[in-house]
């Protein structure tokens, strides 16, 4: 799995001159805490202010802990979670509803299964008690919920062209973990082979221009193949690192990929405040 600075610098590249260097802090943090911030022991001072920044430097948009805490009522948490002492406040409940507390690699069971994944109605996320299928899903709208508001105030855009940013930055994110994972094995990270999926949701539909949707597009369809390649075999297919960095950039490169193009080409003309 790929580290959180490299992570960062691919989310910063794609986001390079579309607004301010502040803005784009503030967009990486939120990046990092929908998608592998977790309530760990030993990191969890990290990952506590994180989500501390992201509330004070949002809350000017009206996003903080009472926003929060209703999206989560919204999706049918039951309120009397703290009504009945079980949690001391309702940043205490944030973080332990946010920041997941690690069961296994916490990041497959809660975040990295695909955008459109519904872990409320898959059997295979129910089998943990403290964090059954339907707890899991609510935790995760919500999640996306925060870095598409986040996104929408930040560059004044509907919210559904928010919302295909906001996972096209997530492909980006499980896309480099993807690469990074051949010295795995490849049936260990299953979970993100539906990635060519969620490029075609989420990342197609922001093209405008026919050049660059076709260099995507084809670009999309060699993952296709090289994920087939990885999966009927499970060994690596040669071909895979070189697709993901065809989208990202390489690793050791400080040149974004084809993603890049695709959230610059979106972004930078709105200039976000």
């Amino acid at each position: 799995m790929a580290e959180t600075p490299l992570h960062e610098r691919d989310t910063r590249i794609a986001l390079q001159g579309t607004t301010r260097d502040d803005n784009i802090e503030i967009i990486i943090k939120a990046v990092h805490l929908v998608i592998d911030g977790t309530y760990e022991t030993k990191n969890s001072n990290k990952n506590f202010l994180i989500l501390d920044f992201l509330i004070y430097n949002l809350k000017k948009y009206g996003i903080d802990e009472n926003s929060l805490y209703k999206d989560f009522l919204d999706q049918g948490v039951d309120p009397n979670l703290i009504n009945n002492g079980l949690y001391r406040s309702k940043m205490h409940y944030l973080q332990e509803w946010l920041l997941p507390k690690d069961i296994g690699d916490n990041k497959r069971q809660f975040t990295h299964k695909g955008a459109d994944y519904r872990y409320d109605i898959n059997k295979e996320d129910n089998k943990h008690n403290d964090w059954t299928g339907n707890a899991k899903q609510q935790s995760w709208e919500v999640k996306k919920k925060l870095l598409i508001d986040t996104i929408v105030n930040i560059y004044s855009i509907p919210p559904n062209i928010a919302q295909d940013i906001a996972m096209t930055l997530y492909s980006i994110h499980r896309l480099r973990d993807l690469s990074c994972s051949n010295v795995e094995d490849p049936s260990n990270v299953n979970y993100l082979f539906n990635l060519p999926n969620d490029l075609i949701n989420h990342t197609l539909p922001l093209i405008k221009n026919e050049v660059l949707l076709n260099e995507v597009i084809k670009s999309i369809d060699k993952l296709q193949i090289s994920i087939g390649n990885t999966k009927s075999t499970n060994i690596w297919d040669a071909d895979l690192v070189p697709c993901v960095d065809d989208l990202l950039g390489a690793a050791d490169s400080e040149a974004g990929g084809l993603l890049s193009k695709v959230v610059s080409g979106v972004l930078e003309d709105r200039q976000g405040r």
